[in-house]
């Protein structure tokens, strides 16, 4: 018989994206719950985000991002959250990493 152990959900988010999504929720003057209608998730796990104990996956960056309107740097600092772990050669990662046009 093969003992199966199960692992916790991946608690591994970025402190500066938890910062990134925290001061961009305030400027729009959202509420969490109301952020976290707009990007499509819980509240709980907007919640875990914001306080930097889980990443986004790159889908769920992608919707953050454009729920909170970031640009520049901020967005791309929330996309490459969503990139972590996300093997070389996915789609995902060549789209991210193509040239703008």
């Amino acid at each position: 018989m093969v003992k199966r152990t199960f692992t916790p959900a991946r608690r591994d988010g970025d402190p500066r994206v938890a910062e990134v999504l925290r001061t961009r929720r305030r400027q729009l003057g959202l509420s969490t719950e109301r952020a976290a209608k707009l990007a499509g998730c819980s509240v709980g796990m907007w919640s875990q985000l914001e306080n930097a104990k889980r990443r986004p996956s790159i889908v769920m960056a992608e919707a953050i991002a454009d729920a909170l309107q970031l640009r520049g740097e901020a967005r791309g600092l929330v996309l490459d959250a969503g990139l972590t772990g996300v093997g070389r050669d996915s789609p995902y990662r060549a789209c991210r990493s193509a040239p703008p046009g």
